[in-house]
């Protein structure tokens, strides 16, 4: 599908969610739901990147970085019951 039709499509999808025009193809919903794996898959890497680097810094009693703390508040758990913010939106890694 050309850009420009996406691009009208979700204009109309903004303001008429129920218009047809704004219905989408099946190549448009297969990218929306691989954009949105990808992102997850990229999230979760940054988590337990960023897990391991406090877990070291904490092991060599080295005072942990304001924003690395900030990056984790919400739990580094892969479930509901690790990391509740996490999964607070029902989407994981969002």
């Amino acid at each position: 599908m050309p850009r420009d039709s996406e691009i009208l499509r979700d204009l109309i999808f903004m303001w008429d969610p129920e218009n047809f025009l704004a219905q989408g193809c099946k190549q448009r919903t297969e990218s929306w739901r691989v954009m949105g794996t990808a992102a997850a898959n990229k999230r979760t890497g940054q988590l337990d990147e960023a897990k391991s680097k406090k877990e070291r810094l904490e092991r060599l009693r080295m005072p942990v970085p304001k924003k690395l703390q900030h990056f984790l508040r919400g739990g580094v758990g892969r479930s509901q019951n690790e990391a509740p913010r996490r999964f607070a939106n029902g989407i994981v890694g969002l």
